[in-house]
């Protein structure tokens, strides 16, 4: 007969197969751990941490409402029986982990906060504290509160560098700070956290996907800086690695998606398209209908967007459309898929039709994202219409509060691009996060607006931090 032993031993060996990126081995050994201590210690601090590891690996499928079940299970037992502990703490972050995915950024930050203040009270200035600042840090870059987002990197960074100096945690955080400058358009700033990042991951974890993720990110950059040959050089770099330690995974699809980005910026169109559809095939295949779909989707409908071709680029947002809809209902994502087809609407002169899509993203964004960029696009796009309809004074209004908006949050680059109503395509830029110790997964963050029509990359960040807990000991093997 099986006894708790056995469910330490299933528990331990379902840790080694999530480290690997093994999830459906993982999520057996936790299901034979789960049946055991289900039987033999219910409402136990055991059989939480067997729902939690189960949540773990759902939340590392994409499988979010299946991976928010477990985890609440896990919390309410936790409640009880430790409160006001780390391993609530853990709770609360994985649950913030899992909103955060799914879009509810108000619902993640309120979870994170909660982690947080447990863990400054246990362990001040302890890594684990840094991982919530980072997290909140996240959440507040998807809110397009980049400076806020870059004071939590800081404080997590600080503490990093002084309890694991050198380590990936830090590049962790040196790579999320780049990312936040970098969408403020600070290029040689975020330059400079990238290749510290960089430089300790090749130490630390040499040709591993940290390291492919640190390519991609610094080849973000040069996309920006209009270095369209250095950009190829390092998506193709952070494409070889991928290729060899996760074939046909989303992390290659990600690094065939950017490097059609650059095909598509170089006018070798059939190469961009050629590359898009690879990322498509691939992503279709490992998260049917999910949000990485949407990403590629997106990446096509814009390059027949840029094509003239408006027919098809109105079938991909549509499509793109549809599946947001379903995945994270009137998320920011759902707002700039409305504003994309808005833009198509108007380059065919059907401007009744383009007023109400940038309607229902400007609804959206005033809701989840007021007084932030894509706030401030949507104003812009409903004021080129009424321009375009002969409203110049409502028109008017509408570009100076756009332009207000853009002085506030430290916007430089044009919100419209030339066409007959003057649309833009923004984009919901879907990011990955890549290291050795997790598998694919995909989390939207910060709204952008398209320059020249070039399509919004992709970008490797840290998703909030979750735990895989081993019994009788404290939580450990963070999954960053």
């Amino acid at each position: 007969m099986e006894t708790l032993a056995d469910a330490c031993r299933f528990n331990s060996q379902g840790i080694e197969f999530y480290n690997q990126g093994k999830l459906e081995e993982a999520l057996g050994f936790f299901q034979r751990d789960l049946s055991i201590t289900e039987r033999l210690a219910p409402d136990s601090l055991g059989l939480a941490m067997s729902l939690n590891n189960i949540g773990l690996v759902y939340n590392s499928q994409n499988k979010s409402e299946e991976a928010l079940g477990f985890h609440k299970r896990a919390l309410a037992i936790r409640e009880i029986k430790a409160p006001d502990s780390l391993s609530v703490a853990a709770s609360y972050s994985n649950i913030g982990a899992v909103c955060y995915k799914q879009d509810k950024l108000e619902e993640a930050l309120g979870f994170h906060k909660r982690a947080l203040a447990i863990r400054e009270i246990k362990e001040t200035n302890s890594l684990d504290v840094a991982d919530s600042l980072n997290n909140m840090g996240l959440v507040y870059k998807s809110q397009d509160r980049s400076e806020k987002a870059l004071r939590f990197y800081q404080r997590a960074l600080t503490i990093q560098e002084i309890k694991a100096p050198d380590s990936l945690d830090v590049a962790d955080s040196l790579n999320n700070m780049g990312l936040v400058y970098k969408s403020q358009d600070r290029s040689e700033k975020a330059l400079g956290f990238l290749q510290r990042s960089l430089a300790i991951r090749e130490v630390k974890a040499p040709d591993s996907l940290s390291v492919a993720a640190s390519y991609s990110n610094i080849g973000a950059v040069c996309y920006k800086q209009d270095k369209l040959e250095e950009a190829l050089g390092f998506f193709q770099r952070s494409l070889a690695i991928q290729e060899i330690k996760a074939p046909d995974s989303l992390a290659v699809a990600a690094s065939l998606h950017n490097i059609g980005a650059v095909y598509k910026s170089q006018d070798r169109s059939d190469k961009a398209l050629e590359f898009y559809q690879r990322a498509l095939a691939i992503r279709e295949v490992k998260e049917p209908g999910g949000l990485t779909v949407t990403a590629s989707l997106t990446g096509i409908g814009d390059f027949y967007y840029s094509q003239g071709r408006l027919d098809k680029a109105l079938e991909f947002h549509e499509r793109a459309l549809s599946i947001k809809e379903i995945k994270v209902p009137e998320s920011l994502s759902v707002a700039t898929s409305l504003n994309s087809i808005g833009a198509v609407y108007g380059s065919q002169n059907s401007l009744e039709k383009a007023l109400g899509f940038f309607q229902r993203s400007l609804a959206i964004q005033e809701i989840k994202a007021p007084d932030s960029l894509a706030v401030a696009m949507s104003l812009n796009n409903i004021g080129e219409v009424y321009k375009e309809q002969g409203r110049p004074e409502e028109a008017l209004g509408l570009h100076q509060k756009a332009l207000a908006i853009r002085k506030v949050r430290g916007g430089t680059r044009p919100l419209i691009v030339a066409s007959k109503i003057s649309g833009t395509v923004a984009q919901r830029v879907e990011v990955r996060r890549e290291t050795e110790r997790q598998g694919d997964g995909v989390n939207p963050t910060a709204v952008v607006s398209v320059k020249d029509r070039r399509t919004v990359l992709e970008e490797n960040t840290f998703e909030p931090t979750g735990w895989i807990a081993v019994k009788n000991r404290k939580p450990c093997c963070t999954i960053m």
